[in-house]
């Protein structure tokens, strides 16, 4: 069993020309007990990713 399992997440942000793809098709699991760090630039979409997949 996970504590938490994420499948296929995609943020993209934008419209039309500016559309930017800042996550594509992320898939993880973590199992309890487990500790996980996201790492990246500012502006590219960690937090988001959290919350969509709290």
């Amino acid at each position: 069993m996970y504590a938490v399992e994420v499948e296929q997440l995609t943020k993209r942000y934008g419209k039309g020309d500016t559309l930017v793809t800042a996550i594509a098709d992320a898939t993880f699991q973590v199992r309890p007990g487990e500790l996980v760090a996201i790492l990246g630039p500012p502006g590219r979409g960690r937090l988001p990713s959290l919350l969509r997949s709290a």
